[in-house]
């Protein structure tokens, strides 16, 4: 455009925005709150839900980020990684053409190359008190997300009614199977919003699992108690268990947020407390059943799945539709919300053992003794019946079986069991359920890591959980009785074959993830997958109600078949166990020096390579050492120092601080071992290691 007796008209400034309504809702130049910045190597970083990459423009890092507080060419800031020469492919050019924008109120500098305008580099500054610039940037709390964590709670779904007894009986006893777990149950239950809420956020669930499983200390002194002073009371035992839990799950509701040390040190504590009366039921509910007729050991069973649905149940509704920091009724509330639950097992307990009958009785005979009569048929209406059924059933054992001679089974109660091989069969047996069972929530992320794409990871993930419970259902509903006909006796054989095969499948699949997606699709895997994991819990919830079965058949002796059981649910725990120590030994150390990370925000995308069950993040809190070994560990090869490049004019102070490079990342480290910085450059992907390769 030319006008008459003025210079023609050049254009020295462009300005880009998305939308006509840019301008109605600015962004503020100071943030709400201080989020914690993810760092993808390689990539760029994720800050309050926007992503800065390497290759960004200005204007798109104006619009996500506001103007800078300080724009400056490269000379004038002098970061402390410019006064070093970074092993780069790339020649040096003038300092001079590229600029900075300096955003102190993040904590942030973003460095523009001066030819192409493209982002180039970013430094993260943590603001330690002995720097140089101490003061002048806003601490920026940066991650590193290493590996992604996946966690899975201990015990199944829901199961339906059982037959034979009659419904008021298959109730009770389902109810009174319900009550084991169920403190432990409901601290997982709320570990979504315990995360959220407590200092070690993310690795809280790697901890939990821990402490839970340091109950085991429990059942392993009640068997030596037991060895030592013989066998205790059942009844007694799950009488106290039941107080216990309600005490406890009371102290849930009070300090389930307190701190000791910057740590959830109550929250462990109750906890580990939680883990060993879980680890007693066990032990005493299969033991107390043995008491009843077999279809209460099913009910049992169909119940101890049941307990954690219900307890799911609950959670769902506390953050169904609502957001994490606003649930309809908070932790506190969940947990006075389970102790009422609890004292319902406890009075479902008491009916269950015959011992709420008589007191009613009594309390009611002062109105009249018809009265008190028909009060325990209605509370208690396996008062006869379940006596009459057990009556009947001891009474066909002996007349089916001769008396049994002397055996060579150790330990008190052994008077009527079978021979010790069948005995060490049937533990064994138990032994190994449990560890595989238990050994399945470690691998079915890494089963599902077989497509990249993390939606579909979650939705075969969700859907292998889905018939993950189904199998479990239809295992236990299914597993013979001595009434059965004789194909559904032959199930648990075929379970013995079912279980061991589809977890070597799963197994191979975990470890080769080509297996599955160089011979299904998606959509063939998400139909597969699923009905693998049926299967295995098919046959495991069918041998586990199966074996507690037949150990009730193998004796007359209601007490040596409570021995029995009791030994049996001692040898699925120690299964248990060792499934979760082998599981913690094949993590790295990675998990090790993870304790004291963070994770990232759950929309992150996780690394397609390899994986944890219990992630590390690291983060400005670390010391060097943690950082350098996490990261070696990772894949990255051995930091190396940066060679300083001084001229003539930088002041920079060497002796203070040391730099330290690997592909991507440069870290100001120091003398203390805390960081100063962090530099992110970019580089190839085929320099970073295989975890970060999926990171988009």
């Amino acid at each position: 455009m030319d006008l008459e007796g003025r210079a023609p008209l050049t254009a020295s400034r462009l300005w880009v925005f998305a939308s006509d309504a840019s301008f109605e809702t600015p962004i503020s130049v100071v943030p709400d709150l201080v989020e914690a910045v993810s760092v993808h190597p390689g990539l760029g970083v994720k800050m309050s839900g926007k992503r800065l990459r390497f290759g960004a423009m200005p204007q798109d890092v104006f619009s996500d980020f506001g103007p800078p507080q300080q724009v400056c060419v490269k000379d004038m800031i002098q970061p402390p990684l410019d006064a070093f020469r970074i092993h780069s492919r790339t020649p040096l050019r003038p300092a001079s053409l590229d600029y900075y924008y300096n955003y102190f109120y993040l904590g942030m500098d973003v460095l523009f190359d001066g030819q192409t305008h493209l982002v180039q580099k970013i430094v993260l500054h943590t603001n330690p008190p002995t720097h140089e610039r101490f003061s002048r940037y806003t601490r920026c709390f940066f991650q590193l997300q290493i590996e992604a964590q996946a966690h899975e709670s201990h015990h199944r779904h829901p199961e339906g009614e059982k037959k034979g007894i009659g419904k008021t009986m298959t109730v009770l006893f389902t109810m009174f199977g319900m009550s084991s777990w169920w403190v432990g149950n409901a601290i997982f239950a709320q570990l979504p919003l315990l995360v959220s809420r407590l200092p070690e956020s993310d690795a809280l669930g790697t901890q939990l699992s821990m402490m839970v499983q340091a109950g085991n200390i429990f059942s392993i002194s009640y068997k030596i108690i037991e060895h030592h002073v013989g066998p205790l009371d059942a009844n007694l035992v799950v009488n106290g268990m039941h107080q216990a839990s309600l005490l406890l799950l009371m102290f849930l509701a009070l300090f389930w947020d307190s701190q000791l040390m910057g740590r959830s040190l109550p929250l462990l504590a109750f906890s580990i407390l939680a883990g060993g009366l879980g680890c007693l039921s066990d032990l005493t509910y299969w033991s107390l059943v043995m008491r009843h007729p077999p279809p209460c050991t099913k009910a049992v069973g169909v119940g101890m799945s049941l307990g954690n649905f219900v307890v799911l149940g609950l959670s769902t509704v506390q953050v169904t539709g609502r957001s994490v920091d606003n649930p309809r009724f908070g932790v506190t509330n969940f947990f006075v919300l389970a102790a009422l639950f609890q004292m319902l097992w406890g009075i479902v307990t008491l009916i269950v053992q015959d011992k709420l009958g008589p007191a009613v009785v009594w309390a009611a005979g002062f109105v009249s003794e018809s009265f008190g009569k028909r009060l325990l048929n209605l509370i208690n209406p396996m008062h006869e019946k379940a006596v009459a059924l057990l009556r009947a059933e001891q009474e066909e054992a002996q007349e089916a079986q001769p008396a049994a001679a002397a055996t060579d089974h150790p330990g008190p109660k052994s008077s009527g069991l079978p021979r010790k091989k069948k005995i060490l069969l049937f533990e064994a047996v138990n032994f190994c359920t449990y560890a595989t069972t238990y050994t399945l929530p470690c691998i079915l992320p890494f089963v599902a890591a077989t497509f990249p794409e993390r939606s579909q990871q979650c939705h075969l993930l969700l859907n292998m959980m889905i018939f993950q419970s189904i199998g479990d259902v239809s295992g236990r509903m299914l597993a013979p009785t001595s009434k059965s006909g004789s194909l559904q006796k032959k199930l648990p054989l075929v379970g013995g074959v079912v279980l061991p095969l589809c977890f070597s499948i799963l197994i191979a699949s975990a470890v080769d993830t080509s297996i599955i997606s160089d011979v299904l699709s998606y959509e063939q895997a998400a139909l597969v997958l699923p009905l693998i994991v049926m299967c295995f819990f098919f046959s495991r919830g069918m041998l586990v109600s199966a074996v507690f079965l037949r150990a009730r058949g193998l004796t007359s002796s209601r007490e040596a078949a409570e021995h029995l059981a009791s030994t049996m649910g001692f040898c699925g725990q120690m299964g248990a166990l060792s499934a979760n120590v082998g599981d913690q030994v094949e993590e790295s150390p990675l998990q090790l020096v993870g304790v004291e990370g963070t994770a990232m925000s759950s929309d992150d995308h996780e690394p397609e390579g390899k994986r944890s069950f219990a992630g590390v993040c690291i983060d400005v809190r670390w010391l060097w050492p943690d950082i350098e070994e996490a990261l070696q560990n990772a894949g990255f090869s051995k930091s190396r120092p940066l060679v300083m490049n001084q001229s003539d004019d930088s002041h920079t102070s060497f002796g203070s601080r040391y730099f330290y490079a690997f592909p991507g990342l440069i870290f100001e480290v120091m003398q203390n071992g805390y960081l100063a910085s962090l530099t992110m450059f970019q580089v190839p992907t085929s320099e970073l290691p295989s975890i970060f390769h999926g990171w988009s």
